[in-house]
């Protein structure tokens, strides 16, 4: 156990405590992991959500093999998202025959999970922009038009929805 040197100690003085058979590090991992949780093998067990993240991978990896494969002008990702669209959609009409891990949560959770931390995955994108900085001013004035040029569109075609979904429910 860790304690501190004296009563008068320097901040972040520690040191080990020789009364005590356990070492801190073992403290700190029951504090971080529960490790005294049962093993249920559903919900937000690590197999069921490795599974999960198993099924949403093989999604994109079939997406991006239909797209190369067939050549069609549609990324892979997108494809493989329509693909996991289409088993929720099959989970959902097939009930009680298909995996629990489909059926009780889980599935959504890991989705959940990975939207909550998809703000990291920009990481690279962004060191990969500011590696490349003098392309990006080279290129400043045709990167300025093409922002403001797609917000315009994207700004006048939700407009444009907004305006016939609420005339339609009138």
């Amino acid at each position: 156990m860790l304690a501190k040197i004296g009563p008068a100690s320097i901040p972040g003085d520690w040191t080990w405590d020789t009364d005590s058979t356990r070492h801190p590090v073992i403290d700190t991992l029951e504090v971080l992991v529960d490790v005294h949780r049962p093993f249920t093998g559903t919900g937000d067990d690590p197999p069921a959500m490795l599974l999960s993240l198993g099924l949403i991978l093989l999604c994109q990896l079939l997406g991006e093999a239909i797209a190369h494969g067939t050549g069609v002008p549609i990324p892979g990702p997108v494809i493989g998202l329509v693909l996991c669209l289409g088993l929720l959609l099959l989970r959902d009409r097939m009930g009680q025959r298909v995996p629990a891990e489909l059926r009780d949560g889980t599935f959504e959770n890991t989705g959940s999970g990975l939207l909550s931390h998809l703000s990291l995955l920009f990481i690279p994108a962004g060191v990969g922009v500011i590696q490349r900085l003098d392309v990006l001013t080279g290129n400043a004035l045709p990167i300025a038009a093409a922002v403001f040029a797609s917000t315009l569109f994207g700004m006048t075609v939700t407009a444009l929805v907004f305006t016939f979904v609420a005339r339609r429910a009138r």
